[in-house]
């Protein structure tokens, strides 16, 4: 007699397996939910973060008593950005990933016209010639920055929707170069050639990461070649500075007068602080020898302070990032965050580098500032919101707080 129960065995095997699947994953969510970060990359964060403060007074007590009449109108500054920044950096940790995979598109609005803005005569900044930054009246803003932070999110949401369409160039590849250029020749506008430039490597090695074919990176690469030496051999400083770098790695000196005033003036300060440092405060290239202290050369001027012991302690802290960023974009499932972990590793890790080998003369002189460390809202605020779309990934990778 055939019984009127119902089958419980389904038609198509796997719905009997969904029930499990279906409660991994709300495990995962809820463990996410709680909101588990990485303590490492928390740590690092926060020592660099220490660091800068503490050397950010250093490098500007004597111009803040030059020129504001105190010793802590540079240190309060940039306490307010970094305050601002931790909060951004709170709520970027905090906000589902969901949010930002939705909203790609407009933060790259957002980053275009606050590019286009420089130009407006009522906020746009002109020092020198030079259009980079919007004045809000209390401080001035870099739009380079959010600019680095958007293109990030954009190529990210790109790579996570169709993975197998970045294989092709013309499918894949040139939609996320046709952005980055949009966003190169506004930089060049201003003129930031060094920005433009590191732009486009944290692009070309998320396109990469994210399966694009070497072949199509080589020949961007080749075919990127000549427009970017037309803009070096046109521009006269540009020149002067990769001449005198050739000279510098050639064994050549330059001397004070020189192109090479500011090589030679950071090399005197890295000498002079030996394995220990002259003491936190004492250094006495900053007193108007060494160009831009407390921006492009702090580094140096740790180093000097703190010797080659306190230099290695911010690089390895850099390293640690890093390295912790990269290990979380392999270990997490989500294609979007896991490119999203790996550009925002790449944006600041690069950027470091630079910073860091130019003080040290491996690299042109360039005005890229130190993540974390150097005075300037843009970077502090940004460095920090960044550093928090970072730990929020380490939160969707199970377990990564107890190992």
């Amino acid at each position: 007699m055939r019984s009127s129960a119902p089958y419980t065995v389904s038609r198509h095997p796997q719905v009997a397996r969904r029930p499990e699947r279906v409660e991994r994953r709300r495990t995962v969510a809820r463990r996410a939910a709680i909101g588990h970060i990485d303590p490492v990359l928390l740590f690092c964060v926060l020592g660099l973060l220490v660091v800068g403060v503490v050397m950010v007074y250093s490098t500007t007590a004597a111009l803040s008593r030059d020129g504001w009449g105190g010793s802590a109108h540079y240190l309060f500054v940039q306490v307010i950005a970094t305050i601002l920044g931790l909060a951004g950096a709170t709520l970027a940790a905090t906000v589902r990933l969901e949010v930002y995979a939705r909203h790609t598109t407009h933060a790259v609005y957002v980053a275009f016209a606050l590019m286009l803005a420089v130009y407006l005569p009522f906020i746009g900044l002109n020092v020198n010639g030079f259009r980079r930054w919007l004045d809000f009246g209390v401080f001035a803003f870099q739009p380079v920055e959010f600019v680095k932070l958007a293109l990030i999110l954009y190529v990210a949401k790109f790579l996570s929707s169709d993975r197998r369409s970045i294989r092709s160039l013309s499918k894949g590849v040139l939609p996320n170069v046709i952005i980055m250029l949009a966003f190169v020749v506004l930089l060049i506008a201003q003129p930031d050639f060094g920005s433009a430039v590191l732009l486009c490597a944290i692009v070309f090695a998320m396109l990469f990461a994210g399966g694009a074919r070497l072949s199509h990176m080589l020949l961007l690469a080749l075919t990127a070649g000549a427009p970017a030496w037309f803009l070096v051999a046109g521009s006269e400083y540009r020149l002067q500075r990769i001449l005198t770098y050739i000279r510098w790695i050639g064994g050549t000196m330059p001397v004070p007068d020189d192109r090479g005033y500011q090589i030679w003036q950071s090399y005197n300060a890295l000498s002079t602080g030996g394995l220990v440092g002259v003491g936190l405060g004492d250094s006495i290239h900053k007193l108007f020898y060494l160009p831009a202290p407390h921006t492009d050369f702090i580094f140096t001027v740790l180093a000097e302070e703190l010797g080659f012991f306190g230099g290695a302690t911010v690089v390895a802290l850099f390293v640690a990032l890093v390295v912790r960023g990269i290990q979380t974009a392999m270990r997490v499932e989500d294609r979007f965050a896991k490119m999203l972990a790996f550009g925002v590793s790449t944006a600041l890790g690069l950027q470091a580098l630079v910073n860091i080998a130019m003080a040290l003369g491996l690299l042109p002189t360039k005005g890229f500032t130190l993540p974390f460390l150097s005075y300037g809202g843009s970077s502090a605020m940004l460095s920090l919101v960044m550093a928090g779309v970072l730990l929020n990934v380490t939160r969707l990778v199970p377990d990564a707080h107890t190992e």
